[in-house]
């Protein structure tokens, strides 16, 4: 999608970097809003590539309109033309949970139970608001900077009228963390069918693997409704305990959310229990952030907190919860005034409508204003901003620095006021507060259990290039039995019914060409280090492995490793990447691994037999 096709709402406000994830109808890219510096997802769409998906996608937008909450991917706006959607989404640069998982091979439980008690507070929020998720795994899982959790994928998202209390029976998700009478085909109820997959989750956390796996899928749904799984020795009792009380076939035995919240091994070591309640004061905005957006709008205080509370999910919002994070961080305010065409359309539409808010007051319309003007003009009991601020209405925009704003907390004095009856300007105040910690952009299928069809299927596309790979193809090469396996595996066993879009992956690297050093990279948890040998040395080890593996093509370009699995029809079933770096700090040479497309638990696999064949 080539910039010239942008449209202004999109190319206007923020500057548009490399991609980040790519799939069969949807393409991510990094992106910095001008305005504030800050870095977004910005998922992008085509309507006609969509088809039947677009009602999916319209009712996963409205879910992420209404979710606000610290652990969950926070959706900043949306642009649709009458071709495109544009998403701009939180970015997360710590990557997927999963990505963790496999770096780790599995986690102690106090690294667990960090995750495990943020899971749940999303979860619960989720819950309460009436939704249920039906897709949770560890791909749904993003890390931020902080390594919090962040929960994605409401593609799949059920809201029955009556909230948790009514059952839902559309058969949808991952098979691997599908609950029974999920699979069963009986209708069921989304909030017991979430603890099902909860459990799952914790068992792969600490495990490094899933509880009911078979390349059969008759006996995986045999063993999920049995409910058999093996129980690790190094398992704690209490780790024991917990998974089983979540893993219970009967759904009325299951643990609650509530229960959960205060259960003993979630609040080991933690002096309060698990509140699920958002942090995000969404009816009640930030008033540091309000005089900032003020100032640089031009308008009010009054009017841009009445503007900021439509949550319209346009520039506004996007400016709003992006100034919010900021803050989070201890980080100034300051805002960057752009030659944007749609920043000078909106200054002015908020111009207007102070005008006309103007004029209703000075005819002292106090009790119809609010009528003739849409819901965002009509002020709270508590608002606070006293009336003396609709002086502030005045023109002023860009005449005075950006680190100056108006002060809103208390009634002005006479030594208050200049020459002309205006505010003077102050400091602004540098407490700091947790505001919104304001995404994957990926949306599941649905499709009605059958028993004469798989509902476990894995639709990928095939877009990478045909640009020469070494080793031949499937189709030029006889097939061992291994590799077949390995084959029907990626393709069939733990594949989402979720149209195949990529996974979103933070920890980005753009194409290089052939260097003589590597990249330097930070240690992060997907980049393993390896022993005293050399980069090339490395690159040559991975490429004496990669020569010897049946099915598996690569193609390197510097110290990068692309490598891909393909069926005999030519369709891509795993892509991967595997890059030679230099670890700052330690000064050694690290190998970074990504995921492109395929089964995450395949592609966990076989980077532990290259890195293991390879003797890294």
């Amino acid at each position: 999608m080539p910039d010239a096709i942008y449209p202004d709402e999109l190319s206007d406000i923020y500057d548009i970097k490399e991609t980040i994830g790519s799939g069969g109808f949807a393409k991510v890219k990094l992106a910095v809003h001008r305005p504030t510096n800050e870095k977004v997802a910005i998922k992008m769409m085509t309507k006609r590539a969509l088809a039947h998906d677009l009602p999916r996608v319209y009712t996963e937008i409205a879910t992420m309109k209404e979710l606000c909450h610290q652990n969950i991917c926070q959706l900043y706006e949306v642009i649709e033309t009458t071709d495109e959607i544009f998403l701009i989404l939180e970015y997360a640069p710590g990557g997927e949970l999963f990505d963790y998982i496999v770096a780790k091979d599995r986690l102690e439980e106090q690294e667990a139970r960090h995750f495990l008690r943020q899971i749940v507070a999303a979860l619960g929020y989720m819950h309460e608001k009436g939704y249920a998720h039906r897709d949770l795994k560890p791909e749904n899982l993003l890390l931020d900077e902080n390594q919090d959790i962040k929960l994605i994928d409401f593609g799949l998202v059920g809201k029955p009228e009556g909230g948790m209390s009514e059952k839902l029976e559309t058969c949808c998700g991952s098979p691997a963390y599908a609950a029974p009478e999920l699979i069963s085909g009986v209708p069921y109820f989304g909030n017991e069918a979430d603890l099902w997959s909860l459990g799952v989750l914790l068992y792969a956390l600490l495990c490094g693997y899933l509880p009911f796996d078979d390349d059969d899928t008759y006996n995986l749904y045999k063993s999920i409704q049995k409910g058999q799984y093996d129980t690790p020795n190094f398992l704690s009792k209490g780790s024991v305990a917990l998974i089983g009380q979540m893993l219970k076939t009967d759904p009325k035995q299951r643990l609650t959310v509530q229960k959960l919240c205060v259960h003993p091994w979630l609040n080991k070591g933690y002096a309060n229990p698990v509140h699920f309640k958002t942090r995000v004061k969404k009816e009640e905005p930030d008033v540091d952030v309000i005089k900032e957006l003020a100032l640089f709008y031009g308008v009010s205080p009054l009017t841009l907190t009445s503007l900021v509370k439509e949550y319209k999910f346009d520039d506004l919002t996007s400016a709003y919860f992006l100034l919010c994070k900021k803050k989070s961080r201890g980080e100034s305010l300051k805002l960057f005034h752009t030659s944007s065409k749609v920043l000078r359309n909106k200054r002015k539409e908020m111009l207007a409508l102070e005008k006309k808010l103007s004029e209703t007051v000075e005819n002292n319309e106090d009790e119809s204003f609010s009528s003739d003007l849409p819901s965002l003009l009509v002020d709270d009991e508590d608002d606070v901003f006293p009336d003396d601020l609709l002086d502030f209405r005045k023109p002023r925009a860009c005449t005075l620095p950006l680190e100056f704003i108006i002060s809103v907390n208390e009634e002005p004095s006479n030594s208050d006021l200049s020459s002309n009856g205006l505010l003077k300007p102050s400091v602004p105040s540098k407490e700091h507060i947790v505001p919104s910690s304001i995404s994957n952009y990926e949306f599941g299928s649905v499709k009605p259990l059958s028993p004469e069809t798989k509902l476990w299927s894995q639709s990928l596309d095939n877009n990478l290039d045909r640009s020469p790979w070494t080793n031949s193809t499937p189709r030029q090469q006889s097939k061992s039995a291994s590799s077949r396996r390995f084959s029907e595996k990626t393709t069939g066993l733990f594949g989402s019914i979720e149209g195949g879009i990529n996974r979103f992956f933070g920890a980005f690297t753009p194409r290089r060409s052939a260097s003589s050093h590597p990249r330097k990279v930070k240690a992060l948890y997907n980049v393993s280090t390896t022993t005293s040998k050399g980069a090339q040395e490395v690159v040559e080890a991975l490429q004496n492995v990669l020569e010897k593996r049946n099915g598996l093509m690569y193609k390197l370009s510097g110290f990068t490793i692309r490598c891909k699995t393909m069926d005999d029809r030519g369709k891509v079933i795993l892509d991967f990447e595997l890059e030679v770096c230099e670890i700052q700090k330690i000064e050694m040479i690290g190998v970074r691994r990504k995921r492109l497309k395929g089964d995450t638990w395949a592609y966990k696999k076989i980077c532990e037999e290259i890195f293991n064949d390879a003797d890294l």
